[in-house]
């Protein structure tokens, strides 16, 4: 199944941003560090094991792409770094006009998606996706 135009594009438009992302993360970090369990992403993916970071559109959660892959041996900076970064995705999307688009997270039995309607977060309980296991490829090789 193809993805979404809307997810394609979404997914181009969050590229053209990649070093203000990482800014707005960094901020996000700062000044949110006490506070962030208030945050609706912190408050849903409490204890999940991650996998993967995706988008995809909120009505077909089967239809997605895969952004990032979380390391296994991930630390609590990195995964307190992958939550905020989720949350900056998705008030992204709405920010940029992609209604429909929706930030997954997801573990291997479970998942959750989350998208912006104004200033209020949605999210929704999907189905996992478990870890593939691949061989590091390597463009030089």
């Amino acid at each position: 199944m193809p993805v979404s135009e809307a997810v394609t594009d979404a997914k181009a438009d969050l590229g053209d941003l990649g070093p203000q992302i990482t800014t707005w993360v960094d901020d996000f970090i700062e000044l949110l560090d006490r506070v962030s369990r208030l945050d609706l992403v912190f408050q849903e993916v409490d204890k999940m094991d991650l996998n993967y970071v995706a988008l995809c559109p909120w009505d077909d959660p089967s239809n997605l792409v895969i952004i990032h892959t979380v390391p296994q041996t991930q630390t609590a900076e990195q995964r307190k770094r992958t939550l905020a970064t989720a949350s900056i995705l998705a008030a992204l999307l709405h920010r940029l006009g992609y209604f429909d688009v929706a930030v997954a997270l997801l573990a291997d039995d479970i998942g959750k998606i989350f998208r912006h309607e104004g200033i209020v977060g949605h999210s929704k309980t999907i189905r996992g996706c478990p870890r593939v296991l691949m061989n590091e490829w390597k463009f030089d090789s």
